[in-house]
């Protein structure tokens, strides 16, 4: 995968955007935060503060996803929330979003914190949460990975009219991607910037080692976002990861008291 690319794959990842599969939804990647601060400000220019709702379609060969998210940034801070009983993925997803809703990881809320360098990963529904570093995972890296990635801060991100399309009734202007270092570029994919919304970018398509995925916002308010949804909820656990998470909700639903069993009937 080309350094780029994995910039994306790994941003989205720390939003859990990316994959939409409740496996990669639950991992995590490291990248430089003026890396993602340059990325996410050139996606939503000055739309610094909004809450919406979005529809995701990852069109993966052989295994098409969907997934409605909450989604809301306050500054250099960032909350996804994911429900997986509205992920769409297939039979071959149903046993492991099955072990989900039985542990109790089945939603799952993202808290990006630019400002101190950290990603929150919660789970609601075990009152638990994990930590992970956002900085750049500099160990095993080749000199031209790290290069390249460093290269990003100085590229900057060029919008090309490519028409004008309606997307859920707002009047678009349709932009073309791509990040330009002098003579270099690379095609990211489109942008559909509402007029009648300040240009908020209400479809997002982008590419991830060539497979293509589109973000659909609704639901799109332009407003002071409460602080309180940027921190892990009082009373949380925190454990060392996911794994340590799911060990401990196995260990609570084999202590839980069993129903009575049923009579058999005469």
């Amino acid at each position: 995968m080309k350094p780029i690319l994995r910039a994306w794959a790994g941003l989205l990842l720390l939003l859990g955007l990316l994959p939409v599969t409740p496996v990669k939804a639950q991992t995590s990647d490291g990248l430089d935060p003026a890396v993602i601060s340059f990325l996410l400000t050139n996606v939503f220019g000055a739309h610094h503060s909004f809450t919406g709702v979005a529809d995701i379609q990852v069109n993966e060969p052989g295994m098409p996803s969907t997934l409605q998210i909450g989604l809301c940034r306050q500054g250099d801070k960032y909350r996804v929330f994911l429900d997986f009983a509205n992920f769409q993925g297939g039979a071959a997803t149903a046993p492991l979003m099955r072990l989900m809703r039985q542990m109790g990881t089945d939603k799952i809320i993202n808290i990006m914190r630019l400002d101190k360098g950290v990603t929150w990963r919660v789970y609601p529904g075990v009152q638990a949460y994990h930590e992970s570093t956002i900085a750049l995972q500099t160990e095993g890296a080749t000199e031209e990975t790290k290069t390249s990635l460093a290269a990003i801060l100085k590229s900057k991100m060029d919008r090309a009219d490519a028409g004008e399309e309606t997307v859920n009734g707002h009047p678009c202007a349709k932009k073309q991607i791509r990040l330009v270092n002098g003579r270099e570029q690379l095609d990211i994919g489109f942008l559909w910037l509402a007029r009648d919304m300040k240009d908020f970018p209400v479809r997002i398509e982008l590419r991830n080692d060539g497979t293509p995925f589109v973000i659909t916002f609704k639901e799109v308010r332009t407003t002071n976002v409460d602080a309180r949804l940027f921190e892990v909820p009082a009373g949380y656990q925190k454990y060392k990861g996911i794994a340590e998470i799911t060990a401990a909700a196995r260990a609570r639903r084999a202590a839980a008291p069993r129903p009575p069993a049923k009579p058999a009937k005469p």
